[in-house]
């Protein structure tokens, strides 16, 4: 499938991909978008420092960003991002100290097998919501550092047409499929 195609079809299925639970409705968890209102400060993971689990930068949320422990050179991460405004914003790529290089990527099927292609940017509705999850929607970080570490923590950055959005990413189980909400309470 060709890039312009695969472009195409997430435009038309962002909707489809929109979240307005978080992605815990497979997990039967109810949440309600003032839950995590103050918590960017919170200390529920660090010795030492301060770990959010959720990041309000220019009117966006990014919520439970996550990845799963690797030794290899490449790794995804997933989260939600929730844009409570009125204006439309579009997500344009990422950024990562711990690797070469990071991009917004959207999987898709041909010939039978799963790949992820890049996606230039991706728009979010005005009030709604985007879940990146395995097999959907992933930040791609190629050319990492070092290794991740299951309970460890890395930072990426989603940039915006708003601005940039820096995240405190979680390393999960290297077979982890979700967030893990070990350690904090909702």
């Amino acid at each position: 499938m060709s890039r312009a195609a695969l472009l195409a079809l997430l435009l038309a299925a962002t909707p489809a991909l929109a979240d307005d639970g978080h992605g815990h409705a497979e997990t039967g968890e109810d949440h309600v978008h003032d839950d995590h209102a103050h918590e960017e400060d919170h200390d529920d993971h660090a010795e030492g420092g301060s770990v959010s689990h959720v990041t309000e930068a220019h009117g966006l949320r990014a919520v439970h960003a996550w990845t799963r422990a690797t030794t290899g050179d490449a790794a995804l991460v997933f989260l939600a991002v929730e844009n409570p405004s009125e204006d439309r914003v579009v997500l344009t790529g990422a950024s990562s100290d711990l690797a070469d290089d990071a991009e917004i990527v959207g999987f898709s099927l041909g010939d039978g097998t799963g790949s992820y292609a890049p996606l230039a940017e991706m728009p979010l509705p005005p009030g709604g919501s985007l879940r990146f999850a395995p097999q959907e929607l992933a930040i791609r970080l190629t050319g990492l550092r070092a290794e991740l570490g299951e309970g460890g923590y890395i930072e990426v950055t989603l940039a915006t047409d708003r601005g940039p959005i820096p995240m405190d990413v979680e390393v999960g189980a290297a077979d982890a499929t979700g967030h893990s909400h070990a350690g904090h309470a909702h």
